[in-house]
């Protein structure tokens, strides 16, 4: 069985919204209409802002304009999210928002329920928060503080949410997050040390929260990635379902 962007954007919402209620000082609001406002605190746009489960034909776009006038209150960079390619009309209520650059990622799904688990690989607790976004920041070559509200711990105790840790020469090299909603399982947060990479420990996490996400009862998984890092997850079974588009602020 095949999936498509449309189908994931709900329960990436989903997940999103169990992020945000783990996360301290964050928001999340949804509207009528199928949007939502997210508010993580971390200071990048792709992380906070209106996300919409349509496509961009389908968004209501006067629901759009009314979150957004609350979104100078948060004090964070956002964005304007929604599954598939924009139409000329929401980039032009975008640009009027502020949000002129249009940014697409690939969205990714895997059928399940059988992957190769890897044993190698740690599931963690809110007690190896700290551990978890050392990793994570050097991974993604930032400042640890930039996730921190995203690495609290009270979000490895949340119900449905796994964290992942891969250990290699004596400390954490490699992390990865497992989000399960409805029939779905999210995988987020895949990062490895620059000095470990290309040893397979991404796939090994993305593989160990699969295992756990099929366990679970969950159908199928889905991800988002920049298109240079696809051929990571298209090596543990993940295929291209779709374009996901992110309006951001200029600069």
């Amino acid at each position: 069985m095949t999936h498509d962007a449309d189908q994931v954007s709900g329960a990436y919402l989903d997940a999103m919204e169990i992020l945000t209620r783990t996360a301290p000082d964050a928001h999340f609001e949804r509207a009528a209409n199928g949007s939502a406002v997210v508010i993580s605190g971390v200071p990048v746009p792709a992380l906070n802002g209106i996300l919409a489960t349509h496509r961009a034909s389908e968004v209501d776009l006067a629901e759009v304009a009314t979150l957004a006038k609350e979104m100078p209150r948060f004090e964070v960079p956002w964005s304007i999210q929604f599954p598939g390619e924009p139409t000329p009309q929401i980039l032009e209520v975008a640009a009027g928002l502020g949000r002129p650059v249009n940014h697409g990622m690939m969205v990714m799904t895997r059928p399940g329920p059988t992957v190769a688990d890897a044993a190698e690989v740690s599931r963690i607790d809110g007690t190896r928060a700290a551990e978890y976004l050392d990793a994570l920041a050097a991974g993604f070559g930032v400042p640890p503080a930039i996730f921190q509200r995203l690495a609290a711990p009270a979000m490895f105790d949340a119900a449905g949410v796994t964290g992942y840790l891969r250990e290699a020469d004596g400390g954490a090299v490699a992390t990865g997050l497992g989000i399960r909603t409805g029939g779905w399982t999210g995988i987020f947060n895949i990062a490895t040390r620059p000095d470990h990479r290309g040893r397979g420990y991404a796939s090994a996490v993305t593989r160990a929260a699969l295992a756990d996400g099929y366990a679970s009862g969950a159908a199928a998984a889905y991800l988002l990635c920049e298109p240079e890092v696809a051929p990571v997850y298209r090596s543990v079974g993940f295929v291209a379902a779709g374009h996901w588009t992110m309006l951001l602020p200029a600069g």
